[in-house]
Parts: structure tokens; sequence; C-alpha cells
């Protein structure tokens, strides 16, 4: 799985940048200067925060709820990681339920960066900067930020964030329609104060055992 690993990261940073032009609902014809400044409103809105907006499902809510479990994530994992019975995450299942913490992690920062014309830091001045490429230097601090606040996460209430990782993996699974068998393999177990009180109110609230997308 690690000599697979790298041309995977390239391949689903590659499958992310497809889907988040129309996922933000980003602009692409951006000739006219009001375009342009619609388009960087609409990023720097996403860049709200600690974590980002970007990295809840209800990210336009006054307090972000969903956090990870953004249909994006989930969408550009299974196009690439769980295609069919013979994609690398259908091959090592075991691997992905739940949906390990790293994972999110570099899923989190592709949506941020990728040498695509179509992800975060490409469009932050309202218009496609080729100039911003997926440079490991440059980017594992933002990956290493993210882990560090998944841990956070986690730590709140180890219980419910698995399941809610389980969840999504499961998710993932039937957007593909894979016939994969259920792991019983369990994993073991800085967020700003608001950022942490409003994601412990949000696991407050749940049990991990139903799905927050609602099925959409």
């Amino acid at each position: 799985i690690m000599k697979r690993a790298s041309s995977a990261r390239g391949h689903l940073r590659d499958k992310i940048s497809e889907l988040i032009v129309e996922f933000y609902k980003i602009k692409l014809e951006t000739g006219r200067k009001k375009v342009r400044e619609e388009n960087e409103q609409c990023i720097h809105y996403l860049m709200e925060g600690s974590p980002k907006r970007f990295c809840y499902k209800d990210y336009d809510r006054s307090d972000p709820r969903g956090y990870t479990e953004v249909r994006l994530l989930l969408r550009g994992l299974q196009q690439h990681l769980f295609k069919n019975h013979r994609s690398l995450g259908a091959e090592y299942v075991r691997a992905f339920k739940p949906l390990p913490l790293p994972t999110l992690a570099l899923l989190l920062t592709i949506v941020r960066s990728s040498t695509s014309h179509t992800c975060l830091d490409t469009w932050a001045t309202g218009e496609f900067n080729s100039q911003v490429t997926f440079k490991e230097s440059e980017y594992r601090p933002r990956y290493k930020k993210h882990l560090e606040q998944l841990k956070q996460w986690e730590e709140i209430n180890s219980v419910v964030v698995q399941k809610i990782r389980e969840k999504m993996f499961e998710r993932i699974v039937n957007m593909g329609n894979l016939p994969v068998q259920p792991s019983n393999e369990v994993d073991p177990g800085g967020l700003l104060q608001a950022a942490l009180k409003h994601v412990q109110e949000d696991l407050a609230c749940r049990t991990g055992d139903t799905d927050s997308e609602d099925g959409k």
C-alpha cells in the first residue's frame, strides 16, 4: 500500500479538485471584476475560523456543525479509492474503517491546495493562480495542523467520533455500491475555544449512530 500511496495522493487531489468548483459554486468565467470579487469573497468566507469553515458540513452557520462530515471529501475519496472492487480502498478496507484521522487531515489539506485550478488557495484572489502548487514543504505544516485539530476533536468524545468516522466510511461504500465486508477492527483512540465549544455542543447531541448527511 505504501508503494501506491504517492500516486494515490496525486490522483485523489485531482479528483477532489474536479468537485470543488461545483460544491462551493466558484465561477470559472473570471473576465469580469464582479465575478472575481464574488469568488474572492467566497474563498475568504470559507477560510474563516480555526478550523476553517470549509472543514464543516454546515459551513454557512454562525456556529458551523458537522466537522469533517463534508460530502465533498467523501465523494472525492469514493470516486478515487472506492470506485470499484479493484480500487485501493476496497482492497485495503481494514485500513479505512473507521476513516483514519490522517486520511481526513490529508483530505482537508487537499481541499485547500492543489496544482489543479480548482482548489481553494488557487482562487484566493478571485481568479485562477497557476503559481499555487501542492508542495510538501509548504503544505506539510497545514496537514499537521489539521491532524492536531482532528486529534483534539477525537479527545472530546472518542466513542462518538469513532462512530461518526465509521458512518462516513459506510457512506463512501454506499456511494459506490461496493460489496465491501465491514471490519470489526477498532481504531484506538489547536481548536480555538469558540470552535471547541461548537464541536462539544455538536457531539453532545450526537450518538454517532445516525447519519448527519440525511441521505443527501
